[in-house]
């Protein structure tokens, strides 16, 4: 279930990751949709970031985005998003966590 997490003071626009779910088991070298919706009363522009372990893997201009990744490494993955608005305004999404593994048929 999405968590929501908003400006304090502020309530836009805000920003959920849909998908992974936190928690999420891949295998190494699966490939794992990560999705952000932002939500909102404006109509943007907004611009949706998606970082993995702090550091941003892409981005671009809208109300959603799907980035397809591939896990190429074992561990602990942390997903976040983040939305900035017209105004500067930044608002970060509660983390996905991705455990990655390798399978054991390998």
């Amino acid at each position: 279930m999405p968590v929501w997490v908003q400006i304090k003071g502020r309530k836009d626009p805000a920003v959920v990751l849909t998908e992974p779910d936190d928690g999420t088991a891949l295998a190494l070298g699966e490939t794992l949709s990560i999705g952000a919706e932002v939500v909102s009363v404006e109509r943007g522009p907004f611009l949706i970031r998606l970082n993995l372990d702090g550091v941003e893997i892409a981005a671009t201009n809208g109300l959603a985005f799907s980035y397809a990744w591939r896990a190429l490494e074992t561990g602990l993955c942390t997903w976040v998003a983040t939305v900035v608005d017209s105004e500067g305004y930044t608002t970060t999404s509660a983390p996905a966590r991705v455990h990655v593994t390798i399978p054991e048929d390998m």
